[in-house]
């Protein structure tokens, strides 16, 4: 018996939900910044308790070196927040985004369609739910006929 491929469909919206999906963003984006802020106190001390141990207790060194490697982490920062919003938005659309579908799959069934056929993309995280969707489906529509 020839395996069955699923009809694939195209997402149409990166936005399902968002206010989930901006507020997990922005809890991601809060974790990254809060790493580099401990960080950033990490290398300063590090600089300066180097910078102690060398006796290179001139300010303007110390203050050129702490410069240059703050704007660097900086400079990183400034390139890693868009991709990490990028990253949550697909990430939270990888769960929201099935639920959805399942939400749009139940309000169907509680108004009596038990027709539909529920379909997630390849790999989505709620897929096992989606099944157990279609197959309440399958199973009132049995008790109905």
């Amino acid at each position: 018996m020839a395996a069955r491929k699923r009809p694939s469909y195209r997402r149409r919206r990166w936005i399902v939900e968002p206010a989930y999906q901006w507020t997990m963003t922005s809890v991601i984006v809060g974790f990254l910044l809060l790493v580099v802020l401990a960080n950033m106190v990490l290398i300063y001390y590090a600089l300066w308790s180097t910078m102690q141990a060398l006796e290179l207790n001139q300010e303007a060194v110390f203050v050129a070196v702490f410069r240059t490697v703050a704007w660097t982490v900086t400079s990183g920062l400034m390139i890693m927040i868009p991709l990490v919003i990028l990253g949550g938005l697909l990430l939270t659309h990888k769960v929201f985004g099935p639920l959805d579908r399942i939400r749009t799959a139940l309000d169907a069934i509680g108004r009596g369609d038990y027709q539909l056929k529920l379909k997630l993309r390849k790999g989505d995280v709620l897929s096992e739910l989606a099944d157990s969707v279609n197959q309440l489906a399958v199973t009132l529509q049995r008790r109905r006929s």
